[in-house]
Order: structure tokens, then C-alpha cells, then sequence
């Protein structure tokens, strides 16, 4: 997984030692990127990938999704965030129940001086 592809230099990085027969999954919140995410992991023989249109850092976000395919052969489109397996899996990390077992720790900004720019966020 890639949470910030770009056009996929890492992912393809990465299948020249896992191999072409992984899983290989982007996100990215620029569309373009995304677009030739999917186009360069395809042209390289990487079936098995799926890049997400969606910021990385917000869960629910989706924008549209890329699947390369094998059989059937080709780039296939998703609109349907339901459709789309990383967008489920993605899903499935953020359980609420999962954040009530593990709870954030907490942040004690009493030590800020009151002029630091972390006061305004």
C-alpha cells in the first residue's frame, strides 16, 4: 500500500522484489496521479492492483477508484465505492469498535508557549 502514490514509482519499486503476482494498492487525492498509478501498473504486467482516488488520511472519503485485471483483461473503472476491495478494506481498519480498544493517546498542551502556531490549530 502506497498512501501517497503520485504516478506509482514506489508501487512499481516494490513489485520488482514482491513480484508481479501481489496485491499492490494507491491513494492518492489527484485524480491525474491516480490515473497514471493505474495506466504504469497495468504497462508494467502488474494484475493485481488497485488505486483509489481519496484522501489517505479521511476514511470515508472516495472519489473513484482503478482496478488492473487480468481476466477480464484490461483498466476497469469504479464509481461505486462498495464495489471498490480497498475502499472496503480501507473500511474495515477504521472500525469504531477498533478505536474504543485502542484509544489515541492523549495530548497535554499545557507544555505549548502560547505563541507556538500549534495553539491556532
Amino acid at each position: 500500500l502506497d498512501p501517497s502514490c503520485g504516478s506509482g514509482r514506489m508501487l512499481l519499486a516494490s513489485s520488482r522484489i514482491a513480484g508481479p503476482d501481489q496485491y499492490y494498492f494507491g491513494i492518492d487525492l489527484d485524480q491525474t496521479c491516480v490515473k497514471m498509478t493505474a495506466l504504469n501498473l497495468f504497462l508494467s504486467g502488474i494484475f493485481h492492483g488497485e488505486v483509489m482516488c481519496a484522501n489517505a488520511l479521511v476514511p470515508g472519503e472516495f472519489t473513484v477508484s482503478y482496478k488492473t485485471s487480468f481476466l477480464p483483461f484490461g483498466l476497469f473503472r469504479i464509481l461505486d465505492k462498495e464495489k471498490s476491495r480497498l475502499w472496503n478494506m480501507y473500511q474495515h481498519t477504521f472500525k469504531k469498535a477498533d478505536v474504543a480498544k485502542h484509544p489515541p493517546p492523549e495530548f497535554d498542551d499545557s507544555r505549548l508557549d502560547t505563541g507556538s502556531q500549534l495553539t491556532i490549530f
